[in-house]
């Protein structure tokens, strides 16, 4: 296997552009994967957190109400599945949401999060812009209705069915936020910043479309899940850099578009494709401060950067072939032999 590389620049850009010449001369009208730029929708973002944030003793009784008044759907799910701490609560959602604004902490919080984003104009024209790409890569799948909210630190980003999708303000207040040095490891907070609202939001949306990940899949199921679900955000976040997609420093992302022929060689060479013991396959593809074998500059999930790679390299063999069919197709084994995929080493 050859060694692992530091990362060379000129290398890099002269690969991706021989690349994008390549890949611009095999689409074609019939390209069902080729980003098409489409207007997006006018996009509001309703602040469940600003209702809890504004929550005073005289309006307590009426947040629930208020929080229907967004979306009922939205409000029975936040007050049972989100806020609910115990199964064995019977209280009513109004006594729910009432009891949480008065929880330790939470108000600050709230404050707190009211302070850093006073509105959230900018994410608006963003998402705006991701859903004219969505319109066009999963013309079925209806626009959500995007709510902020607080999870109290607990969900970054979630939907409810296909009609909403949700975000936490409180897990975007900087990645040296004191509250967040207690509950996540440091590689997480890295990405608890403002520029990460939409990478992760697009995420948790296109895992919606997929599906879930494979249980007791192996790690050739598992990457190949994560590698269809980055490809599609990408391509609806054409502009945004892979390393806040990829959830990487830029130097990480820049090291595993260096090394991806000695990934490749090392996770074939060590029989890991087919390997389902989760002890040893869960660091490539779940967060992780690094891959175990590899040099100390490889981060996690290396492995869903390969699959991301092998799904690209199937698109292009394939292209009649859309993201949503594509998410459909499980067969992992048949996905790599008909990709083609030969990274260079």
């Amino acid at each position: 296997m050859k060694q692992f590389r530091t990362f060379n620049f000129q290398d890099i850009v002269l690969r991706c552009l021989i690349i994008s010449l390549t890949f611009a001369a095999c689409q074609s009208k019939d390209n069902k994967n080729q980003i098409v730029s489409v207007d997006g929708p006018e996009i509001t973002i309703f602040r469940a957190d600003s209702i809890l944030a504004n929550a005073n003793t005289e309006n307590s009784k009426s947040l629930y109400a208020d929080l229907k008044a967004i979306d009922s759907t939205f409000a029975f799910v936040y007050a049972n599945q989100i806020l609910r701490t115990s199964e064995s609560d019977l209280s009513s959602e109004s006594a729910v949401v009432e009891r949480f604004i008065t929880e330790r902490g939470i108000a600050q919080l709230l404050d707190t999060t009211m302070l850093l984003f006073p509105d959230l104009k900018r994410e608006e024209r963003e998402f705006a812009s991701a859903f004219g790409h969505y319109k066009s890569i999963f013309p079925n799948h209806p626009i959500p209705k995007v709510i902020a909210c607080n999870t109290d630190m607990s969900l970054a980003a979630f939907t409810v069915g296909d009609s909403i999708l949700a975000f936490s303000t409180e897990l975007f207040l900087g990645e040296n936020f004191p509250g967040y040095e207690s509950l996540y490891p440091k590689y997480v907070n890295r990405t608890f910043t403002a520029e990460h609202i939409l990478p992760k939001a697009m995420t948790v949306l296109v895992q919606n479309i997929a599906g879930n990940v494979p249980e007791n899949g192996n790690l050739l199921d598992q990457m190949l899940y994560h590698g269809k679900v980055l490809l599609a955000v990408k391509q609806l976040l054409p502009e945004m850099a892979d390393s806040l997609i990829l959830e990487y420093t830029a130097d990480q992302a820049d090291w595993v578009k260096a090394n991806e022929g000695p990934i490749w060689g090392y996770l074939t060479k060590e029989n890991l494709l087919y390997n389902s013991d989760w002890r040893a396959i869960q660091k490539l593809v779940n967060p992780s401060p690094n891959s175990p074998g590899m040099p100390a500059e490889a981060p996690g999930r290396t492995a869903n950067y390969i699959g991301m790679k092998i799904v690209e390299s199937y698109l292009r063999k394939h292209p009649n072939v859309s993201l949503d069919d594509l998410f459909k197709n499980t067969e992992s084994q048949k996905i790599l032999q008909e990709s083609a995929y030969h990274p260079s080493r």
